[in-house]
């Protein structure tokens, strides 16, 4: 209690996102009006949670435009720029204390969705680029998932996948040039462990999904029944 106190003095808690200061000390480092607006409550395409239009028809042409190898996706929010920057300071700065109030928004985003802990038998996490990862000093994949493993109680495996290839960060490149620079980068390194097994795959954004795609493309090689992606934030096309 008195600790928390002088937590509060010294390092007094603000929110992630708009950078208010919070009422007391705190894990969750989000206000009350940032958790609102960011946690969307909108209908989403059940392959990449792209938004729908009041007509049904979804802006999210890529499903149909390319191959998913994933059965489903949720995102917990728009992927907008105040939310850009802090899922950037958690990553690159970095600021790993952040990794529970994000992964708070995959919990929600699951829960919204309406898929059940139980039907779930492992949670893998997008592998980090080993250079990327000494140079940051954790893996902020696998974080997210340990967090989201303990809430939902389902076991997670931060090794079942691993990167066996460098190459291009994906914010560098256009969506075009995506899908081409994950190709052959990931394999499964524990097949005994997805085969037959429901898979919740977690990552931090979802952009075009070029990298989630081609990690369950190689879950389901490996015998994976089914993916559900969970990410922080959707990039959503504008109107």
């Amino acid at each position: 209690m008195v600790f928390d106190k002088i937590l509060d003095f010294f390092f007094p808690a603000k929110c992630i996102i708009c950078g208010k200061l919070l009422n007391k000390h705190t894990d969750n480092f989000i206000c009350s009006a940032c958790d609102a607006e960011y946690k969307f409550k909108i209908i989403c395409c059940s392959k990449c949670s792209g938004v729908l239009t009041e007509n049904g028809r979804p802006l999210c042409y890529t499903c149909k435009a390319a191959k998913r190898y994933f059965d489903g996706a949720v995102s917990a929010s728009r992927y907008t720029e105040n939310l850009r920057k802090a899922i950037h300071r958690f990553k690159f700065r970095p600021e790993p204390y952040m990794a529970k109030t994000l992964a708070g928004f995959i919990e929600y985003a699951f829960e919204k969705s309406g898929a059940k802990a139980n039907a779930f038998d492992i949670i893998v996490c997008a592998p980090p680029d080993k250079k990327r990862y000494y140079k940051r000093g954790f893996d902020h994949a696998a974080l997210l998932g340990k967090y989201v493993s303990k809430k939902l109680g389902i076991p997670l495996l931060p090794k079942a996948a691993t990167k066996i290839k460098n190459n291009l960060p994906q914010h560098t490149l256009n969506a075009r040039n995506r899908a081409a620079n994950v190709r052959g980068v990931y394999k499964v390194a524990l097949p005994d462990d997805v085969k037959g097994k429901n898979v919740l795959l977690i990552d931090d954004v979802f952009t075009t999904g070029a990298t989630v795609n081609e990690i369950s493309r190689i879950l389901k090689r490996a015998g994976a029944k089914y993916v559900l992606v969970a990410t922080v934030a959707k990039a959503v096309p504008k109107i």
